[in-house]
């Protein structure tokens, strides 16, 4: 090359043009943003609170999660997030459990910075938040209520409003532990559940409402046995009152199988011959 010319090159000024980018999260998001760039490993840079923003560089890397309370519904229904729960009780019927786990991740920012680094990154930074509740919080969910139900019968579950308060309250008694077992670290607070009555198996549901339907209908036939038998009493009351044959006359007066005419006094009256 010229001399001449690379002189002049060397002698002019070097614009380089950076790009960069913001991370701003949603009012019900955190975020984490790490440096990336090509000259230095990854590593922790910052987080971003919900509803702030944050700037960093083109080969940065930014992610968010979940901020503020989280509803994880089971159990039939379009809002459902997964099906419903089976365990088996005490006499070893199958038994759907349905309802509702609240909770929220724990986003102080050292917290969320180990979530991340230990659970996020193993589901595409977080992105895959279903899979991380389904083994995270599904499956100690799932423990906790088979070893809750365990002890009980589906007559209790179903039928007695304590036994069923009971055993939802050991369940929620047992789940904080069951999560933080599963994370490894008090990742999930807040925890709080509710569950709804047992769903039985549709055989024993239909063993249920037929006996039920009997029982009904029991006591149907009893309440008319009652009322034949009252009026049972009452017509013999009166037979004993007007003797039988006058009970008959009026019983027929009283059905409109014969009929009274009024007769003035005084009047005469001519009848058929025969009659």
């Amino acid at each position: 090359m010229n001399r001449k010319l690379t002189a002049a090159l060397i002698g002019l000024p070097v614009v380089a043009v950076l790009t960069g980018c913001s991370l701003s999260p949603a009012p019900d998001q955190a975020g984490l943003i790490y440096d990336a760039g090509p000259l230095s490993t990854t590593s922790f840079q910052e987080c971003v609170a919900p509803g702030s923003r944050a700037f960093y560089g083109p080969s940065d890397r930014e992610y968010t999660y979940p901020a503020g309370q989280r509803t994880y519904v089971f159990g039939g229904g379009e809002e459902s997030d997964i099906d419903y729960i089976r365990v088996a009780d005490k006499d070893g019927i199958d038994l759907g459990v349905a309802g509702q786990l609240r909770f929220t991740l724990n986003t102080d920012c050292d917290t969320l910075v180990q979530f991340h680094e230990k659970i996020g990154l193993k589901y595409d930074g977080g992105k895959d938040w279903s899979g991380i509740l389904a083994v995270y919080l599904q499956q100690p969910l799932r423990k906790a209520i088979t070893e809750a139900t365990q002890g009980q019968t589906w007559r209790e579950l179903y039928q007695d409003p304590k036994k069923k308060s009971d055993w939802e309250n050991a369940v929620k008694a047992a789940l904080p532990a069951a999560i933080e077992q599963a994370t490894g670290g008090a990742y999930f607070i807040n925890i709080d559940l509710s569950l709804q009555k047992p769903v039985l198996p549709q055989q024993l549901t239909d063993q249920l409402l037929a006996t039920q339907r009997a029982s009904e209908a029991a006591i149907a036939q009893a309440e008319e046995n009652r009322r034949l038998e009252l009026k049972a009493q009452g017509e013999k009351a009166l037979i004993d009152l007007y003797g039988a044959d006058n009970y008959v006359l009026l019983k027929a007066i009283e059905d409109g199988k014969i009929q009274i005419l009024p007769v003035p006094q005084g009047a005469i009256i001519n009848l058929p011959a025969g009659r």
